[in-house]
């Protein structure tokens, strides 16, 4: 079993005098006041001391310890195996990557565990630091979940002034830097979504099995909470919807001006074949070529051109062709 005490991060008593135990303390038994516990979860000696000193179910471990995981809760007897995923602002990742939290609750103890530094953990550690921690289980939870819900909004509000800025772009080069920027905030928009639809599942789950340690006045706090992350499951799939749609308008643009562009090439085409077949007649190198002994006939050649090009020109603005 490795040292249990290079997993901790922090310790604070819930509630009380609000003290922050060691982590010499805790590696053989918890204490019997309600306690958060931030760990680390990449630790050697981790997975054995949550289910011998923690008492974890094993099912419950392999949760919160495996690599992979989406949002979601489940219930063991008094204890809730919840796992929420948020964007972190702090370690240099992009809005896209949303970073886990796992967390394991009882009516003792939460504990929460992590594999890169939290932003909305740093939040709530601050407050206890300051003395103005939540002082019930409860309490702790809503704090940890409207912390990571949070940057959520800043990031959607983000996404949507970008796709205001791409809307008004006009030039061939600009439009193609726009559909390369779309393209990538839709890919984002799909990363989100497929951890903030199984949040809200979650989320609506644990308030659904309102548990001995969330009182009446946390689970209407909770359902809030619930409420904005629904919100932002509709915000997420209206920004999706716009991005498509913003996606094809960009593309039909660049088509529209594509096409533009070859139907000028190609009139231009057809004013100068009839041109091209005549001068390429009159250069074969063949006797008998008409006016090749008179002094103007290159005059007169380029005049006979010009009227013709300006012929052309005139029964293409008479067809509306050009």
């Amino acid at each position: 079993m490795g040292d249990f005490r290079d997993a901790v991060v922090a310790a604070w008593q819930i509630g009380g005098s609000g003290r922050q135990w060691q982590p010499s303390e805790l590696s053989r038994e918890l204490p019997s006041e309600p306690l958060w516990l931030h760990l680390d979860r990449a630790a050697p000696g981790l997975e054995e001391w949550l289910q011998r000193v923690a008492q974890v179910p094993e099912a419950a471990v392999n949760g919160l310890l495996d690599e992979d995981t989406r949002p979601r809760m489940e219930l063991y007897g008094d204890g809730v195996m919840l796992i929420l995923r948020g964007v972190n602002a702090t370690d240099g990742h992009g809005h896209h990557e949303m970073v886990s939290l796992r967390l394991w609750i009882t009516p003792r103890c939460l504990i929460t565990l992590r594999k890169r530094s939290l932003s909305s953990i740093r939040a709530v550690r601050q407050r206890y630091e300051e003395g103005r921690g939540a002082d019930h289980i409860g309490g702790l939870l809503l704090a940890l979940i409207e912390n990571l819900n949070g940057p959520m909004d800043r990031v959607t509000d983000a996404i949507e002034a970008a796709f205001d800025a791409r809307e008004t772009v006009s030039g061939e080069r600009h439009v193609r830097h726009a559909m390369v920027a779309v393209s990538r905030q839709r890919s984002k928009l799909v990363t989100l979504r497929r951890y903030i639809h199984p949040q809200q599942v979650a989320l609506s789950k644990l308030l659904a099995a309102q548990p001995t340690w969330l009182s009446e006045r946390d689970g209407a706090m909770l359902r809030n909470l619930v409420d904005d992350v629904a919100r932002q499951v509709e915000d997420l799939a209206a920004l999706t919807e716009r991005a498509t749609l913003l996606h094809d308008q960009l593309s039909h643009q660049l088509a529209e001006r594509l096409n533009r562009n070859m139907y000028l090439l190609s009139m231009v085409t057809v004013i100068f074949m009839p041109l091209t077949a005549v001068t390429g007649l009159l250069g074969v190198n063949l006797g008998g070529i008409p006016g090749a002994a008179h002094p103007l006939a290159f005059e007169i050649l380029c005049g006979l051109l010009v009227v013709m090009m300006a012929l052309e020109f005139w029964l293409f603005r008479r067809f509306h062709l050009l």
